[in-house]
């Protein structure tokens, strides 16, 4: 049955995931390779979840790891506007945590 674990993330579920993962970077028991962490990191993240957020159900697979997912997209997407050499006139608010653009360039890159 497709669509069975659908789940739609909370803005308190992505909070805690970001500190899951914070938390694991820290300890530095879980890293690996190119910056990123060892594959046995997931399981660890739903345990630290499962303590913060107890009811939620949210399992490695398949709510933490498409969440994950999602965000590496997401950060692909933002990286290329930002830094890439196809885009230009964007620029990143630090105060606000956003893309930023005059309304020509949202213009021409919807149109794209």
């Amino acid at each position: 049955m497709a669509g069975r674990n659908k789940h739609t993330w909370t803005t308190e579920e992505d909070a805690k995931l970001i500190e899951a993962l914070l938390e694991l970077d820290v300890s530095e028991k879980y890293g690996g390779a190119d910056n990123g962490f060892k594959p046995s990191y997931l399981k660890v993240v739903q345990q630290l979840l499962d303590v913060s957020l107890p009811n939620s159900g949210l399992k490695v697979g398949p709510h933490i790891k498409s969440r994950m997912k999602t965000w590496k997209k997401h950060f692909n997407i933002v990286h290329e506007m930002v830094y890439g050499t196809n885009t230009s006139g964007f620029g990143w608010d630090t105060d606000k945590w956003c893309v930023t653009a005059d309304a020509e360039v949202w213009d021409e890159y919807i149109k794209a």
